[in-house]
């Protein structure tokens, strides 16, 4: 695992899952027959005899405890400030697995299944976090994805999630705070709202960032019609090979420090993914859109003006050279012309402040 991120263990629904679940329901009538299994998620949290903060204490519970859902709502929700994070929802009538029954506030739980109540909770912390506008995307995405069944509408599917996820990143980066205790916010439920990506910790556990998981999709790609799809996500997977999640560095790069690292042109990496991007682009794949920005990704990090390279020069140059006498038609004439001339940049590193051989450590 990267060493600039804490993996948070999360579990998928429905077709995203590499568990079992009970497949989500289709119809109001369905829905009611999930029974919801909550787990305390707050140590201490207060088992009351009735809904809100005045009810009477039945007993504090311990974090991890299972509830059962009672399907009792209260009518009301209070306002909540749980590891630094505001919610603001609803009290829910539980059972205790010693068979106690109480209320208990729907901020502390976490929750996997897709029963009413959980809707419901799910419902209200995304208009909390995001507001009503984004919330309703989220949901309009969420069920899209829910229904897919050709390669092009996972394509279209995927490739809203993409500018979705930007926008979702940039709200969690400014709309949480982690506190200094280092008591992390249980952020569980947004890879139940938003299937395919993982909520993780970066800049040193301060910022809740949202990752692609390129396997989920694969695995949703293997329940589509056609190969499109199937094909893009293998390919997705050769960028992030290690447990196939989109984190910061690609394969094309080596991570050396928390926040950065080299180049890894000279290997070949970077001709190989290229040629894969250019067979995808040549067969038209619906997946154009960000297969053109992973091609800029790529590109940019062999001509970037500040980068330093992993392998020696000879090694680099040869790479170099073979990806343009291959002449992609994926590499327009801007492309070709920034990678020509890095090519000759290459041939006198010092002159450029170009960096290489940083395997060596000199």
């Amino acid at each position: 695992m990267k060493n600039h991120l804490l993996l948070l263990s999360f579990v998928f629904w429905a077709g995203f899952s590499c568990r079992k679940q009970a497949p989500a329901p289709e119809s109001p009538a369905e829905l009611e027959t999930v029974v919801d299994v909550f787990t305390v998620n707050v140590d201490g949290l207060q088992l009351r005899a009735a809904p809100g903060p005045e009810g009477k204490v039945i007993r504090g519970l311990q974090l991890g405890e299972r509830l059962t859902d009672l399907g009792e709502v209260s009518d009301f929700t209070t306002a909540v400030q749980l590891r630094g994070i505001a919610f603001n929802e609803p009290w829910l009538k539980v059972k205790t697995e010693k068979g106690e029954e109480g209320w208990v506030y729907g901020g502390a739980l976490s929750f996997s299944s897709g029963g009413k109540t959980a809707s419901v909770l799910l419902e209200k912390r995304l208009q909390t976090f995001f507001g009503e506008p984004l919330a309703r995307r989220i949901d309009a995405f969420r069920s899209d994805c829910e229904t897919v069944s050709l390669s092009n509408a996972l394509s279209a599917c995927f490739l809203e999630s993409v500018g979705l996820k930007d926008e979702l990143n940039t709200k969690l980066e400014s709309g949480i705070q982690i506190r200094e205790s280092g008591e992390l916010p249980d952020l569980f439920w947004l890879e139940t709202a938003i299937p395919g990506y993982l909520p993780q910790l970066v800049a040193e556990g301060t910022v809740y960032t949202l990752f692609a998981d390129y396997g989920a999709w694969r695995r949703k790609a293997e329940e589509t019609e056609g190969k499109e799809d199937d094909a893009f996500f293998d390919l997705c997977i050769q960028f992030f090979p290690e447990d196939s999640i989109a984190y910061f560095f690609p394969a094309y790069f080596i991570q050396t420090w928390d926040y950065g690292g080299h180049s890894l042109l000279g290997r070949g990496i970077h001709r190989q993914l290229l040629s894969g991007l250019d067979r995808l682009f040549r067969e038209k794949s619906p997946f154009i859109p960000e297969i053109l920005r992973m091609k800029t990704d790529l590109v940019n990090d062999i001509t970037a003006a500040e980068g330093t390279y992993w392998e020696k020069q000879e090694a680099i140059i040869q790479e170099l050279k073979g990806i343009l006498e291959a002449k992609y038609p994926i590499l327009d004439k801007a492309d070709l012309a920034a990678l020509s001339t890095r090519l000759k940049q290459f041939g006198e590193p010092g002159k450029y402040g170009i960096v290489l051989n940083q395997q060596s450590g000199e």
